[in-house]
This record gives C-alpha cells, structure tokens and sequence, in this order.
C-alpha cells in the first residue's frame, strides 16, 4: 500500500481501481446513494479537520436557505422530505426512490458549491466582521 500522505499514489489508486473505470455501475440505478445536503457539509467539515478556534459551537446560519435544511428545523415531525419522492428519469423508471433527492434543487445544489468556495477561499467566517 501507499505511504500515507501521498496524495498521488492515492489518488492513482482510487482512479485506477477496475471498479472505478467500470461502466457496469453506472447503468446500475440501484448504485450508489444520495447524502442529504446537510450531511454533506458535516462530511466537508469533518474532511477538512474543522475545529472551533475558541472551543464555541458551530452556528451556521441560514442553512434552511442555502441548503434547503437546517438543524431542528423540519417542516414535519418526519423529516425533510418525502419518503416515498423517486426523482423523474432511471430512478422512477425502475420503480426506486431517492427520498434526499426531493432537496436536490439548483438553487440548493449552488448554495452548496458556494458554499464550500467560500469555504475554502476563506475559511469559516463572518462577512459581517
């Protein structure tokens, strides 16, 4: 195996791996999954080893906004989404569901890339100072 720290063997690893350059998964609608966008940003920040300068808690805010979610703040008791929401194309055609997809907006899918620019071009803080 690699050593750890080299980001191009990793990254020649991932690439090159049979499974990773095989069509059959992709014709596969029952493949893979979707992260609510929520989630995602967790897993962004985790990624990045995040920690609060001052030991706070994070407050992101306007998340509901951006990312169509936000903490503790579902319009049901259930969740976010539908459960039963199948995304119009291969999804729906196999009679599968997706119910993170329902969230998957353009205005919420560029709230999320913006996001995560500005994250990385700036770090995590205010433009209000």
């Amino acid at each position: 195996p690699p050593a750890y720290g080299i980001l191009g063997a990793a990254l020649a690893a991932v690439l090159l791996d049979p499974e990773a350059r095989s069509a059959t998964l992709d014709l596969d609608p029952a493949h893979g999954g979707l992260r609510e966008p929520l989630l995602k940003l967790l897993h962004v920040l985790r990624a990045l080893d995040f920690e609060s300068a001052d030991g706070r808690e994070l407050d992101l805010e306007e998340l509901d906004n951006k990312l169509g979610m936000a903490p503790y703040q579902s319009p049901t008791v259930f969740n976010f989404y539908l459960p039963e929401h199948s995304p119009r194309g291969p999804l729906s055609a196999a009679s599968l569901v997706s119910p993170e997809a329902q969230l998957l907006t353009s205005p919420n899918v560029i709230g999320f890339l913006n996001g995560c620019a500005s994250l990385l071009a700036h770090g995590l803080t205010s433009c209000r100072g």
